[in-house]
């Protein structure tokens, strides 16, 4: 039984020697810096956040308000009106959602990271009341420029 007992030593010893030297191979490798972040906070009906940095962002969204809100990050054109024209003219053009965080329950909240580069954006809320009117023209959408 003794001569049994001592390959099975060396195999796990051997084992423990090729992943010690799997992980300190890698140990010296580099990672990506941390993204910044950004706090968005959602109200009825309004968004409030500071500057937002470009190149790759992690949005933090809180719905501090008392009814379900979602936010949706659209990228602006350069020859569109600003934001609140666009959404109250008659005049509109199709826009898409670059990301978004999903319907939030008041106290809830979400994340998303999104890559931008410099331009114009928008959080808007797309989310329409009781009411039958949207949030975004309650004034729930918020404008901002990336540089």
């Amino acid at each position: 039984m003794r001569h049994r007992r001592a390959p099975i030593r060396r195999l796990a010893g051997a084992a423990v020697a090729v992943v010690t030297a799997g992980c300190s191979a890698d140990a010296g490798a580099a990672l990506p810096p941390v993204p910044p972040s950004v706090t968005v906070v959602m109200h009825e009906y309004r968004f409030d956040h500071g500057p937002v940095p470009r190149g790759r962002v992690v949005f933090h969204v809180d719905n501090r308000g008392h009814v379900v809100h979602r936010m949706s990050l659209v990228p602006l054109p350069e020859d569109l009106p600003p934001i609140e024209e666009q959404l109250h003219g008659t005049d509109r053009r199709t826009l898409f959602t670059l990301a978004a965080v999903p319907d939030t329950q008041p106290g809830a909240s979400g994340t998303v990271a999104v890559d931008l580069a410099p331009g114009r954006y928008a959080f808007i809320c797309f989310l329409t009341d009781k009411d039958g009117q949207s949030h975004a023209l309650k004034g729930m959408a918020s404008e901002f420029r990336i540089r």
